[in-house]
């Protein structure tokens, strides 16, 4: 892609990272040397970590992703919005619908 600096980002006079608009009016976060983006917010708002075509809201160009803090929903019916995913010791949980819970176990294998 081709990009044009708008920011860049310097500490002891040495370029580290950029802010840039690509050919698409796509914002990038570039890395110190300007040719690769870390991440892309598109025009459309969708954006991508590790990834300059994000197809949903949210892309993550990566093998895993993690919620570092445990949260165990009081119940099925506990406040949640549609999409919520948690985990405790014990589960994966996952809201269907608003204030709709469900949950499966987990082992070590």
């Amino acid at each position: 892609a081709n990009y044009r600096a708008l920011i860049d980002f310097s500490r002891a006079g040495a370029t580290k990272s950029y802010l840039s608009l690509d050919s698409s009016d796509n914002l990038n976060f570039m890395n110190g040397d300007n040719t690769a983006s870390r991440v892309t917010i598109q025009v459309g708002g969708n954006v991508g970590i590790g990834t300059t075509l994000p197809t949903k809201l949210l892309d993550i160009n990566d093998d895993r992703l993690r919620i570092r803090t445990a949260f165990t929903p009081a119940s099925a019916a506990a406040a949640g919005n549609q999409g919520d995913l948690a985990w405790d010791a014990g589960f994966l949980y996952i809201c269907t619908a608003t204030n709709t819970w469900r949950r499966v176990a987990h082992v070590t294998w």
